[in-house]
């Protein structure tokens, strides 16, 4: 292989590499999004409970 396909195909792997760590990272933040949102609304779920049982 030449010196100049080496660099081509290191340059297109380290792409590769970055593009694949900025999507990890938007997942994770996307995930953590819905962790929090389900957090939220399991909270709001329990303060309801709380306030039906309440008024019984």
């Amino acid at each position: 292989m030449t010196n100049l396909r080496k660099k081509s195909v290191a340059k297109k792997r380290l792409k590769n590499q970055v593009h694949n760590k900025i999507l990890a990272e938007s997942i994770e933040s996307i995930q953590d999004k819905n962790d929090i949102s389900a957090s939220e609304k399991s909270e709001e779920n329990l303060n309801e409970l709380d306030l039906e049982n309440f008024s019984i």
